[in-house]
């Protein structure tokens, strides 16, 4: 393997977010965090940030705060572009966190502008810097305040929505006032992630069932549909995807193992 293959790099949140865009790799399962991985994620934080936060400190001192690792992400880049490869949960649910932070801190005095890390303007367009535009409905609603119906929708859009109101209850009065200008810096320039890059789409695909493959909790219907995607046509892959997502959708609509299960019998039938 060349060297140039598969690089590390380490990221802030502010960096990873600055005048970057990422999109999903067809292999990508749906956004399916719980409240409880919500939960333990926001504790996590706010804790770390608590246990060092003095009201006496400056600004600048959170500089010197112990940071946080909140773990590897994997890209693949081509054309320009990034596509996450492994990483989703995380990042969609740090966007989910900043556009509450935005909330919560717009137009206070002193309070860094998250706007650019949460979407940018290209030719008159607003784009999020996940960039996914079937959820681009949901994400609107989430930033711009409106009433939205996740009924009928997909998986993903239905979790983001529920996600989102989770942080809104949990983290509604953790932090206020200079403490939040605080835990703000600090998320933006103490949390950090990897991440581990190549412009081989191959190599790609080979770290992610790697990375899935010993314990990180990607399901058995998640790797089945790696798998069979990998090894057809790329122009059928787009719209096998879909046909796959909406076939398995219907099924854990009726039962959250109904795929598995289905999937089992069908093999046995055979």
């Amino acid at each position: 393997m060349a060297l140039n293959e598969l690089n590390g790099r380490t990221w802030t949140v502010e960096q990873l977010f600055t005048g970057r865009k990422y999109r999903l790799e067809y292999y990508q399962r749906e956004y399916a965090w719980s409240e409880q991985n919500v939960r333990e994620l926001l504790e996590d934080l706010t804790g770390r940030f608590l246990n060092q936060y003095d009201e006496n400190h400056l600004p600048k001192e959170v500089g010197k705060y112990r940071g946080y690792f909140l773990g590897p992400i994997v890209t693949s880049h081509s054309d320009g572009s990034s596509s996450l490869v492994d990483g989703q949960q995380r990042l969609t649910t740090l966007m989910l966190l900043l556009i509450r932070l935005h909330h919560l801190s717009n137009d206070k005095p002193g309070a860094p502008n998250l706007i650019p890390l949460i979407f940018s303007a290209q030719f008159g367009e607003e784009t999020f810097n996940i960039d996914v535009p079937e959820r681009n409905e949901v994400m609107h609603a989430i930033f711009k305040v409106k009433p939205f119906d996740p009924t009928d929708k997909s998986t993903s859009i239905r979790q983001i929505y529920a996600r989102y109101n989770d942080i809104v209850n949990i983290f509604s009065d953790e932090l206020e006032g200079r403490k939040l200008r605080y835990f703000i810096y600090w998320l933006l320039y103490r949390v950090f992630l990897v991440e581990i890059s190549t412009s081989d789409q191959d190599m790609a695909l080979e770290v992610f069932e790697t990375m899935n493959d010993r314990g990180m909790q990607l399901s058995n219907t998640d790797m089945l549909k790696s798998f069979l995607l990998s090894k057809i046509d790329e122009q059928e892959i787009e719209d096998t995807n879909k046909l796959w997502r909406g076939c398995i959708n219907s099924l854990t609509d009726l039962d959250n193992n109904a795929d598995s299960a289905f999937i089992k019998v069908w093999l046995r039938s055979k």
